[in-house]
């Protein structure tokens, strides 16, 4: 016997029935998000220090400083979208917010398409998130330029989504 999957249906384009996360709902995920990994971030910094026995700002620093206490930091604050967008689907403040990633057709996006948007972060970080901004604030569907570029949207998460006829 085989097993067969369906594919699922398409909703159609993103102005027919897909609920836009606006500019309100992506500010404020966000910025649950950037306390969030700038704690994390801060955190294992201090606990490096303080495991290492060191100066919270060394005079002089050798690897095992830099690899136990720096790099790690850095890695959790700027892999932090990424990393859980791919590994679960949203971050922390997204779910908090209730709000997701779809691709144009409501689907759940690949891992190319969710590498795409953060890659393409620094470009809508520039001048504290004012590119960002003005991309979302610019565009019909509320997109940042990383999401033009993965053809994904930022969607209310618990709104159902309607299907086409």
């Amino acid at each position: 016997m085989r097993c067969t999957e369906r594919a699922p249906t398409p909703v159609g384009p993103p102005d027919r029935g897909l609920p836009i996360a606006g500019l309100g709902g992506r500010s404020y995920a966000f910025l649950l998000d950037w306390h969030i990994r700038a704690i994390a971030g801060l955190a294992w910094y201090v606990a490096s220090v303080w495991a290492l026995e060191g100066d919270f700002v060394p005079e002089e620093t050798d690897s095992t400083f830099w690899w136990a206490a720096v790099a790690p930091a850095l890695a959790i604050y700027f892999l932090y979208h990424a990393g859980f967008e791919i590994l679960t689907g949203a971050t922390p403040g997204k779910r908090f917010v209730g709000v997701r990633i779809v691709d144009r057709n409501g689907r759940t996006p690949g891992i190319g398409a969710l590498v795409v948007r953060n890659v393409l972060r620094p470009i809508d970080s520039l001048v504290f998130y004012a590119v960002g901004l003005a991309s979302v604030l610019l565009t019909r569907q509320a997109v940042r330029i990383g999401d033009l570029a993965a053809g994904t949207l930022l969607i209310y998460a618990n709104t159902r989504i309607p299907r086409e006829a």
